[in-house]
């Protein structure tokens, strides 16, 4: 559940998650899109025992990451067959302490506070600057969040509504250069419902992501 596909040193991977049976990583055979695809763990030891919610990030270096759930994230090694070091949370600098910015049926800890959602990391870098964006039930809808850092590993800065109604996205960049977010409608409010969409954004004078509003 969840899958998402990505392009990454000449392949498409696809990252993935299995309720209950944790999360794993596909590989394309034929280097198409279309595959078959062949996984780079086995069955009976997946990346992660629990979690949802997989993704992968590669770094300007050509260092490939994985993350899952809220945001924990591990380096890969070459051929990413493997993790090569232990996960880390990335997580905001500041704590979000109103109960009513985090999901009602999943009262958090004090000490999860700072994360940016509760689901569906996903981890990007433009204009210099890290965007690690998550779901979460603020105010009861289920909006894409957005916290921003210099560095990988963070601290992250405050988390902030970036996308309305379009939590658990991915942002990309089209070949003319402009950007958008994907979305699935996991909200009675949002514009489309349970299925797939995309949403033009942009970045404002601070760096923020937005919608493009016409």
């Amino acid at each position: 559940m969840g899958p998402e596909i990505r392009y990454l040193n000449g392949n498409f991977f696809i990252a993935y998650c299995v309720t209950g049976l944790g999360t794993g990583l596909l590989k394309s055979t034929t280097g198409r899109a279309e595959g078959p695809y062949v996984s780079t763990n086995t069955p009976d030891a997946p990346l992660t025992p629990t979690g949802i919610d997989a993704s992968l990030f590669q770094d300007d270096d050509g260092k490939v990451y994985f993350l899952y759930g809220s945001g924990s994230i591990a380096p890969m090694n070459a051929d990413l067959s493997a993790l090569t070091g232990p996960f880390v949370p990335l997580r905001s600098a500041l704590a979000d302490t109103d109960i009513d910015h985090h999901h009602p049926n999943r009262p958090c800890k004090t000490e999860e506070l700072n994360h940016v959602g509760f689901e569906g990391a996903y981890l990007f870098k433009a204009n210099g600057r890290y965007y690690l964006s998550c779901a979460e039930r603020y105010y009861e809808r289920y909006h894409c969040m957005t916290a921003e850092s210099s560095t990988l590993l963070g601290p992250y800065g405050p988390r902030y509504v970036s996308v309305p109604y379009a939590g658990h996205n991915v942002f990309f960049q089209d070949v003319k250069g402009k950007w958008w977010s994907t979305m699935f409608g996991n909200d009675d409010d949002a514009p489309v419902q349970k299925q797939a969409a995309v949403v033009p954004v942009e970045f404002d004078t601070q760096g923020h992501i937005r919608p493009v509003v016409n």
